[in-house]
């Protein structure tokens, strides 16, 4: 528990959170491993201080002055996990990897979080807004590589990619 799972199908990290152990005869032991993805570490940060995002343009003094959205998670993550006030806390294999257009060309809207605010929440708030993912692996290095992603739209009510529906009806949801 609180080690990294990595499989060689996917470039994604697990954290393990739980074991559970059962034994059948006609299957033998097994061992069930549960988690959650690599980006749930965010999770274990709050905000100290009230934060205030503004786009670059229109920021005061006090608020962080982003260029675009993708900026702003990474002062976020920059505040909270790279180079926090207390060294200690200080994630030294964390590295934000910038993703160039068009991720970089979303604009940020102004937002504010109140201190205590989890970070996982403040930067799923700020990508959900703005149409963006992220994700973090782990590279050669072994170095947490946080990036800001944008995806395609799939849902129904567009035309330029095929669309996908999640259903019961279908036997999806599980694939």
């Amino acid at each position: 528990i609180g080690y990294y799972f990595k499989s060689t199908r996917s470039h994604h990290l697990m954290i393990i959170e739980s074991l559970e152990y059962s034994f059948k005869p006609e299957d033998g032991r097994r061992v069930i491993i549960k988690g959650r993805s690599i980006e749930s570490i965010l999770d274990r940060r709050v905000l100290f201080l009230k934060l205030y995002l503004r786009n670059k343009d229109t920021a005061e003094e006090g608020d962080m002055g982003a260029d675009n959205a993708e900026d702003a998670i990474r002062q976020v993550i920059d505040y909270t996990f790279m180079h926090p006030d207390d060294e200690d806390r200080k994630v030294s294999n964390l590295i934000f990897e910038y993703s160039g257009a068009p991720v970089n060309e979303v604009l940020l809207d102004d937002c504010e979080f109140e201190k205590g605010t989890n970070v996982l929440d403040v930067v799923e708030s700020i990508a959900k807004q703005q149409n963006l993912g992220f994700q973090m692996t782990l590279n050669s290095s072994n170095q947490f590589v946080f990036k800001v992603i944008l995806g395609k739209d799939h849902t129904y009510d567009q035309s330029d990619n095929p669309f996908v529906i999640f259903s019961p009806y279908f036997n999806n949801l599980k694939s």
